[in-house]
């Protein structure tokens, strides 16, 4: 094996990997290369190609800085409508039809709500967020993004109150 050009870049793959909660085949797959090609890069023995650190940064929104040097966050922030977007697709890939079915309904209510109406929920959702964060009873970082978005009340562009409902 060749001197590392970047120290510990091998366990920030790793940590990468925890923290995305992916075995290495899983992780492999994402990026086009075989389980034991992730297990060499980990343990240091080889050293991952700038054609894999880039597939690793695009396929997980991966901060190149970060996974570089070790500088920075680990993620690279997604504009609000693909989070929004990646959430959606995380909810109906699964097979919760309860979960997917309150989603819209929220979803259609809120969009219909006129601004006094919005601040309601943004300020009950608030409430309700802080009760949880104090309990620390929130496991699911996914729903906290999504409702504090809406608590902020971040760009409700996508709502179409003039779409008919079909019944």
């Amino acid at each position: 094996m060749g001197k590392q050009l970047f120290p510990d870049l091998n366990e920030r793959i790793r940590k990468l990997r925890k923290v995305l909660d992916l075995t290495q085949q899983e992780f492999a797959d994402k990026i086009g290369l075989k389980q034991n090609s992730i297990a060499l890069i980990e343990s240091g023995k080889r050293n991952p190609s700038t054609r894999t650190m880039y597939a690793i940064c695009r396929a997980f929104n991966v901060n190149d800085n970060w996974l570089t040097f070790g500088e920075g966050e680990i993620f690279e922030p997604l504009p609000k409508s693909e989070e929004m977007q990646r959430y959606v697709d995380s909810l109906f890939q699964s097979d919760d039809t309860i979960a997917q079915s309150v989603a819209i309904a929220v979803l259609k209510s809120y969009c219909k709500l006129d601004e006094s109406g919005k601040e309601i929920v943004r300020q009950s959702v608030r409430e309700m967020v802080d009760r949880i964060k104090y309990r620390d009873e929130l496991n699911k970082p996914m729903h906290m993004t999504l409702l504090e978005a809406m608590v902020k009340g971040e760009d409700n562009s996508s709502c179409n109150t003039d779409e008919t409902e079909e019944n």
